[in-house]
């Protein structure tokens, strides 16, 4: 009997605390955080569930299910954080909170950057919104990413927006000079060629000119390796087609060994940008192994350039995979699958592939599988007669 009463005075003093006040309701602040939070459920719970359908008997059908949840919760959860924002605009938490929408929608973006200007301006995590900004096709959102990188009274969110700004302006151009079959965006026009191109000279400039000792925005790195490789890969951008001599790519390998692409001159030559942790790149390693014994004792080599953050798990994936070519390792550049060899390449996409005759010239990109054998059968016929290719 003494139990239940004092379990019963427990209970009552709980509700009367509640309705009474005593125990606060969310903040503004913590509403905003949990919607962060949720966002971050959903994207784990989505990746979670695509591993799982990968490994399944019913692959197809399980993807487009995760792919159907997936699409019904971010609605939901969308709608319900632009209420919030909306709500409490002026919060400091609201701005993560617009981070998270921006990723996923172009959706309220006008009304975002009314409310970035209004109440954030001076906010200095800003600068990780330009990245999805900037990509926008409304105008004032390349207006607003321009006003960020030459504007904002700290200098770190000016240097990192504009790196983003350079890089995405070369990105994007580097995607319009793909075939169409390839290629995710409808050609540019002659306007906004021009204008990205303005865009990538003098915001990579500026970016290695005054701001190279700023840490990058996604790692560890400095702006200056980063924009001086962006600056080369811009310069390169008409180089990198096909009849054109491929540029020379000095560095080390996997062992640290000195390496060079012009080594191999008098022979064709499969260059290939991979990764371990890039999973299509891993599944053309078969198909890439009996390339190199098929072609063995013929003018013929294939070299990779590897995008890992560390030598050692490229080197475990070597074993792996039973990898016998060597590879450029990005050692140094602070910043990997986009270092410096990636960069002044102009990889938007891994993997990507260069077939270079025996002559040093680019006659294919980004052939891959079956697609490599009769262009690789005929360049090496070529070589072992000495003959120009056409």
């Amino acid at each position: 009997m003494r139990q239940a009463t004092s379990t019963t005075t427990i209970v009552i003093v709980f509700f009367t605390s509640f309705a009474s006040g005593a125990i606060d309701p969310p903040s503004a602040g913590e509403q905003l955080a949990r919607m962060v939070a949720r966002f971050n459920e959903i994207e784990q719970s989505f990746s979670k569930e695509l591993r799982a359908a990968n490994t399944s008997e019913r692959r197809s059908e399980e993807i487009t299910a995760a792919n159907d949840r997936y699409r019904k919760l971010h609605a939901a959860w969308a709608e319900e954080a632009l209420a919030l924002i909306r709500k409490y605009p002026a919060e400091s938490e609201a701005v993560p909170l617009i981070e998270k929408c921006i990723e996923r929608s172009e959706a309220s973006l006008s009304e975002f950057i009314g409310i970035i200007k209004k109440h954030h301006w001076t906010d200095p995590r800003i600068g990780k919104l330009i990245h999805s900004i900037y990509q926008a096709s409304q105008s004032e959102c390349r207006t607003f990413a321009l006003d960020v990188a030459n504007n904002h009274a700290d200098r770190n969110t000016r240097a990192r927006a504009s790196l983003t700004v350079g890089e995405l302006a070369k990105w994007r151009l580097t995607w319009d000079l793909l075939p169409s079959s390839s290629r995710p965006n409808d050609p540019l026009s002659s306007d906004r060629r021009n204008e990205l191109q303005q865009h990538a000279e003098t915001y990579l400039s500026k970016s290695l000119q005054e701001y190279a000792d700023v840490t990058v925005n996604d790692g560890p790195g400095k702006i200056g390796p980063r924009a001086k490789a962006a600056l080369v890969g811009l310069k390169n951008l008409p180089n990198l087609i096909a009849g054109k001599p491929a540029p020379e790519i000095i560095g080390r390998d996997l062992d640290g060994k000195e390496l060079k692409l012009s080594e191999n001159k008098g022979k064709v030559v499969l260059l290939v940008f991979w990764a371990s942790w890039c999973g299509p790149c891993m599944g053309d390693v078969p198909h890439e192994r009996e390339l190199v014994e098929r072609f063995r004792d013929r003018p013929f080599v294939l070299i990779g350039v590897n995008g890992d953050a560390e030598s050692e798990k490229a080197r475990a994936a070597v074993k792996k995979a039973q990898i016998t070519w060597r590879s450029f390792f990005c050692d140094g550049d602070g910043f990997h699958e986009h270092g410096s060899i990636p960069a002044a390449w102009n990889v938007v996409a891994w993997p990507t592939t260069y077939v270079i005759d025996h002559e040093g010239i680019i006659r294919h990109r980004n052939l891959r599988g079956k697609e490599l054998d009769e262009p690789l059968s005929q360049l090496i016929v070529a070589a072992e007669k000495g003959k120009n290719v056409p």
